[in-house]
Formats: C-alpha cells, sequence, structure tokens
C-alpha cells in the first residue's frame, strides 16, 4: 500500500497521514499508520485513498489495537 493516503476523522478534526516506501541502505521503515489521540477525541472514520485512485471508507474503528485494512478487488471491465 506505498502511497496510500489516510484521512482520520475525529471529533476534533481531520488528521493526515500516508505511507512512504523507502528508508536508507538496506533498511526499510514500517508501513503501519498510527494516530494518538487525547482521551476525549474520538475517532469517527477513516478514508483511505489508494495509489490506483479507488477510495474506501471505515467507518468502525477499534481503538488500542492493530486494524488491518485490505485494498477492495475491483473488477476490470470486458470488451
Amino acid at each position: 500500500a506505498i502511497g496510500a493516503r489516510v484521512v482520520l476523522k475525529t471529533s476534533a478534526g481531520d488528521q493526515l497521514r500516508q505511507i512512504h516506501g523507502g528508508g536508507s541502505y538496506l533498511s526499510q521503515g514500517p508501513y503501519n499508520l498510527h494516530w494518538g489521540l487525547p482521551a476525549d477525541v474520538q475517532p469517527l472514520s477513516a478514508e483511505i485513498t489508494w495509489p490506483d485512485g479507488s477510495q474506501q471508507r471505515i467507518d468502525e474503528l477499534k481503538l488500542g489495537q492493530l486494524q488491518t485494512v485490505v485494498q477492495p478487488l475491483v473488477a476490470s471491465p470486458q470488451s
């Protein structure tokens, strides 16, 4: 999901994270995105823009744990 952009919509406003590839010589950074929210801020949804331009929205976010999101498979048009 290198290049994916994720906007976390919260009760206090939006926060943007993007997945970057690469690193330095013989290394790679993690592909996990992390948000630290104050106790009084509630996450509402996450809007993902995948590298191919398709979009996905997640409304049921789980706090305090790792959540794996997979890009939906898009059927190619038949000629």
